[in-house]
């Protein structure tokens, strides 16, 4: 068991108290339309943010085995999908869309951390219909800067314009 100052603590608290007394189960809610981004999200208790390793031996699977899904990226893979996004796709295929983007974005073949995480705030925001003030916002430079990034993502993956509408 964590110690009390662990942060983890507070999680796990949520998990027991979402155990269903008769039957042992957690049940949670899968939520699909109550986020900005449009992103699935879970809750009461949050099963996404479950501790990695002492936490995840709690759930004993019912049946023979315990099944971990992990959706990370999947709007942006369906984006690419839907755009026809072949260079995007590639990504997926051979490595990682945010590095990337990323690489497209600065005009290099290694990037940074922080470049990265640009590429990847520009992937998400753009997919889920933001543009440059909300890029701006989110890593912390000025509009200018991100419309900048915003037209060269675009540049790079033209085919993508078709399913993007602006949030107003």
């Amino acid at each position: 068991f964590p110690s009390h100052d662990n942060p983890e603590k507070k999680e796990y608290k949520g998990m027991l108290t979402a155990v269903l007394p008769d039957t042992h189960i957690v049940n949670h809610s899968l939520n699909h339309v109550n986020t900005v981004t449009s992103r699935l999200s879970s809750s009461n208790p949050n099963l996404q943010n479950t501790p990695n390793n002492w936490c995840r031996r709690l759930f004993i699977p019912r049946y023979e085995e315990l099944w971990e899904a992990d959706y990370k990226g999947i709007e942006l893979m369906i984006w690419a999908c839907l755009a026809q996004d072949s260079k995007l796709i590639e990504a997926f295929k051979t490595g990682d869309p945010h590095t990337s983007t990323a690489q497209d974005i600065f005009g290099k073949k290694t990037v940074s951390h922080e470049e990265r995480f640009i590429g990847k705030t520009l992937n998400y925001t753009i997919v889920n219909g933001g543009g440059a003030a909300r890029i701006a916002r989110v890593v912390g430079v000025s509009v200018q800067e991100a419309y900048v990034w915003f037209r060269k993502f675009w540049r790079a993956h033209p085919t993508g314009q078709d399913f993007w509408t602006p949030v107003s």
